[in-house]
C-alpha cells in the first residue's frame, strides 16, 4: 500500500468518522427537540385548560353582577313603593290626628256647654 492509498483510506475513516458524528449529533438534536416539543405542549395544554377555567369563572361572575343588579334594580323598585306607601301612611295618619282633634274640640266644647 502506497502512502497516497493510506492518505485515502485515513482521509475516509476521517469523513466516515465526521459523517457519524454529524449523524449521532442530528440524532440527539431530534430527540431534545422532541422532548421540548413533548413540553411545550404540555405547558400549551395546561394554559389552556386554565384559560378556559378562568373564562368559565369570569363567565360565572358576570352571571352574579347580572343578579346583582337585576336584585338591585327590585330593592330600588321595592324602595319607591315602600316610600309612596309610607307617604300614603303619613299623610292618613295626619287626616285622622286632624280628625281626633277636631273630636277633641268638639267635645270640649260640647263640655263647656
Amino acid at each position: 500500500m502506497d502512502i497516497w492509498t493510506t492518505l485515502l483510506a485515513i482521509s475516509t475513516l476521517v469523513a466516515v468518522g465526521y459523517i457519524f458524528y454529524q449523524y449521532r449529533n442530528l440524532q440527539i438534536l431530534q430527540q431534545e427537540k422532541e422532548k421540548l416539543e413533548k413540553k411545550i405542549q404540555e405547558i400549551e395544554d395546561g394554559l389552556n385548560s386554565e384559560i378556559e377555567e378562568k373564562r368559565e369563572r369570569i363567565s360565572q361572575l358576570n352571571r352574579q353582577i347580572e343578579e346583582l343588579h337585576q336584585r338591585a334594580e327590585f330593592i330600588k323598585l321595592d324602595q319607591i313603593e315602600l316610600n309612596r306607601e309610607y307617604e300614603y301612611l303619613q299623610e292618613r295618619n295626619r287626616k285622622l290626628e286632624e280628625t281626633i282633634n277636631s273630636l277633641e274640640d268638639r267635645i270640649r266644647h260640647l263640655d263647656k256647654e
